[in-house]
């Protein structure tokens, strides 16, 4: 299975930060490719996406179930997504803490099923996707953050 992990520095505090990544409805106004979302509870969201990708070129629907402690600053996100022909779980952590200045968020990311269509591509192919769409999040993260 694809994994993936990074480290993440932010000017703002780390109750800041956590309070932004766990947003779910603020992660919706950010998920590329955005078809529609319903904002469930906090903990819950259901969207609509169809990705750019030339090798899934279909609608999915995607839950994103979060489970977070915002004492210790650290959140489980599940993300399940089902197309025609195709299927895909993934698991992530992250952690925020404070550093000076402002604060690093650890975060890790790994795909834990694939079917269908999915699983038929070559990994490198899904991994530089996978890249590609996570910078630009971190990117929006950051400019939500700066915005206030």
């Amino acid at each position: 299975m694809l994994e993936f992990s990074g480290e993440e520095r932010f000017e703002q505090d780390a109750d800041r930060v956590f309070a932004v990544v766990t947003d779910l409805g603020l992660l919706a106004q950010n998920i590329p490719d955005l078809v529609s979302y319903e904002l469930v509870s906090d903990q819950r969201l259901k969207c609509v996406v169809r990705p750019g990708f030339s090798f899934l070129r279909m609608t999915m629907k995607t839950e994103i179930d979060l489970i977070g402690d915002p004492a210790t600053r650290a959140a489980d996100l599940r993300v399940r997504s089902q197309g025609i022909g195709a299927s895909m779980e993934i698991e992530s952590r992250l952690q925020v803490a404070e550093a000076e200045p402002g604060s690093v968020l650890n975060w890790s990311a790994r795909v834990v099923k694939t079917t269908g269509l999915v699983a038929t591509v070559s990994p490198d192919l899904v991994r530089a996707a996978a890249e590609q769409v996570i910078r630009a999040g971190w990117q929006r993260v950051r400019e939500r953050l700066a915005a206030g």
